[in-house]
Order: structure tokens, then sequence, then C-alpha cells
């Protein structure tokens, strides 16, 4: 599954995380895998408000059968009040790789952090009451790529303001990030080769595709290969 984490409805520089997740389903479908994207933009998520409605909605106290006591029985994952979050949330369960494809905003896009900010609460919450709870996107192999930063020196701030971030709300639910190597632990960031004047004014990021794609594609198999290895070894 890919998700296209960008807020921007009409870039100028063309649709970015939607090239970026062509890249991406392209490599899948090499490897054998059916690929799809979730479009962040398609979605009206709300913020998280600390209702606390989830941890009810994930676990209720078990009543007594069958003269057994306690015990917990674990419901559907689920938002009281924010329905197109629960839509994204039961398409991105059905997935065995979640690649994130975010910009640099401050440091990731308003939806993103809605989205992941109501999946560490369903971690968090029921397994708060129950510590024997698992989240259900536990044990999900994830990818990111982070992308805009205008020449190689900026790469890292993107890694540690995206990538970081990104992987730390996916950590609290149990989905685990893939190194793309020992430098980038928490997946890539893709650097733009230049900047433009585009129509207003407004800058606009120019890339180097045949180099993002070789490197989209390399990490795409190495996601896939840490599934095949861990299933292998399970």
């Amino acid at each position: 599954m890919c998700i296209c984490a960008s807020d921007i409805q009409n870039s100028q520089g063309g649709n970015i995380p939607e090239r970026i997740c062509e890249i991406l389903r392209g490599a899948f479908a090499r490897e054998g895998c059916a690929a799809e994207t979730l479009d962040l933009r398609d979605y009206s998520l709300l913020p998280c408000d600390g209702c606390g409605g989830c941890s009810g909605a994930c676990a209720r106290r078990a009543e007594n059968e069958k003269g057994i006591s306690g015990g917990m029985r674990h419901e559907q994952e689920r938002c009281v009040r924010d329905r197109d979050f629960n839509r994204l949330y039961a398409t991105a369960g059905k997935a065995d790789f979640l690649f994130f494809v975010s910009p640099h905003h401050a440091p990731i896009p308003a939806r993103l952090c809605m989205f992941l900010e109501k999946i560490r609460q369903l971690a968090v919450l029921p397994g708060w009451r129950d510590p024997s709870y698992r989240p259900g996107l536990s044990g999900r192999l994830s990818g990111i790529i982070s992308y805009g930063a205008a020449g190689e020196g900026a790469l890292m701030n993107d890694k540690a303001m995206v990538n970081d971030t990104i992987a730390d709300a996916l950590g609290s639910a149990r989905v685990k990030v893939v190194p793309f190597n020992s430098r980038w632990n928490t997946g890539i960031s893709l650097p733009a080769c230049g900047v433009k004047a585009g129509e207003g004014g407004l800058p606009v990021r120019e890339y180097d595709w045949k180099r993002i794609g070789a490197q989209v594609e390399t990490y795409a198999e190495i996601v896939v290969q840490t599934g095949r290895t861990l299933h292998a070894i399970l």
C-alpha cells in the first residue's frame, strides 16, 4: 500500500508523490506483489481530540460466561467520530507493506499527522488497559520516502523531520520501518536537483527521475526481501 501524504491539490511541479508511488507499484509488480495507492487528499480526516472513545471501542470488559470472569474482548479498531479515518485504517490494515511518501511540511502534512496520531491512540490506549493487546497494524513492514530538499546538504534534515517523525509514530503501533542502510535507518529522502520560479513566483522543484527511480526501486526490493526473510524465519 503506497500512501500519498501531500496536502497540495494543484502542484505546479506535477503530482510528485503519485509519481513516486507509480515507481513503487512497478517495483512491487516485478517482485510479484500487487500494490495500490491511497491518496490522503481523498479523505476528510479529523484531528484527535483525546476523547478516549477508541479505547472503549477497541477493548471492552468481557462479561462473565460459564463462570469465567475477567479478560478483555477486543472489537474492531475505530475512531468513534471519524468515518474517513476508519475507512483508511481498515484499507491499510489489509496490506503487508505500507509505504509512506511525504514532503517536508512543518514537519509533515496535516492529514498524515492526523492519520498517525490516531494510529498511535488505537495502539496505546487499549494497550494501557490490556498489556496483551496487539494493534491491528502490528507486525506490518513499512517504508518511508520523503522528498523536497533542494540539495544534498538538506537531506539529513528531511530525514530527522519527516522520516524519523513518521517512524516514531509507527513504532508505537508496532509497525517496523525497514532501513535502507545503516545511515538511512528510517527510509530514504529524495533530493530536488534544482528550483525554478513557477507561476506567481512560487518555487517549483525539479527532480532527476532516473536517479530517483533507481533508488526507490532498490528500497522497494529491500522491503519485500526483508518480509520474505522474516516469513521464512517464522
